[in-house]
């Protein structure tokens, strides 16, 4: 197959590849030469592929489109990130700024945030972290932060880089990240009493619009128990 990434000023990969991992919203997925043709999503995240002597070689990019033509693999994205080390984030400490800036502002658009600054102390934080992981770590522990950020600034929370963990199982990452998100909207709403807009509501602690956190709630089947319900006040997480 021959792989093409294509920004909005020039083709930033062209290559001769066996295989193409890339990740749309509801996961991960393989592309191999007899697969049939198609068109996905994809979200912020890595691209991989294997092909010649170099083995897997790792591209962080931006939301975008895949498309899989005949023998040919076109994905076009905003942003791109490439390094023969880019599998080992401790070995590219340089492309941390731009690679969180990426992941906040796709994040940002995922979760319905409004993030529009990144102080010097969390820049200074990420790069002087000795990742063990790749870049999908990084990935992970910014839409952590993205989902637990209340306002426009954000916020690291300590135990974020502690205990985040590199899985090469995307259903368990996202199942991770969807109970992060949810023990964080719990927690807002129980601390509101569970109001949910107005000035002291959880919405706009959240920094979401109230109609966007009932959604939310919907999806993460977050309710509150009923005056009937001996657990009055507790959610099930």
């Amino acid at each position: 197959m021959k792989l093409k990434v294509l920004l909005p000023s020039e083709v930033f990969i062209e290559k001769e590849v066996d295989k193409v991992v890339a990740e749309a919203a509801n996961g991960a997925f393989c592309l191999l030469p007899r697969h049939v043709d198609f068109v996905a999503a994809l979200v912020p995240g890595i691209l991989s592929f294997t092909g010649g002597a170099e083995g897997e070689q790792f591209v962080a990019i931006d939301e975008g489109i895949l498309v899989k033509c005949g023998p040919e693999v076109l994905v076009s994205t905003r942003k791109a990130v490439r390094g023969p080390d880019l599998g080992s984030l401790r070995k590219r400490v340089e492309d941390i700024p731009l690679l969180t800036d990426t992941f906040v502002e796709s994040f940002s658009k995922k979760h319905g945030k409004k993030i529009t600054k990144i102080s010097k102390y969390i820049r200074e934080k990420l790069q002087s972290y000795d990742w063990p992981g790749n870049v999908r770590e990084l990935q992970n522990v910014i839409e952590r932060a993205v989902i637990t950020t209340p306002g426009r600034s954000l916020k690291l929370q300590g135990s974020l880089i502690n205990t985040v963990k590199t899985d090469n199982s995307n259903n368990r990452l996202d199942m991770t990240l969807l109970e992060v998100e949810k023990r964080h909207i719990v927690e807002i709403l129980e601390h509101c009493s569970w109001k949910i807009s107005g000035v002291d509501g959880a919405a706009s602690l959240l920094g979401l619009h109230p109609n966007t956190l009932r959604s939310k709630m919907q999806k993460l089947g977050i309710k509150r128990a009923t005056d009937s319900d001996p657990e009055i006040n507790k959610v099930e997480i």
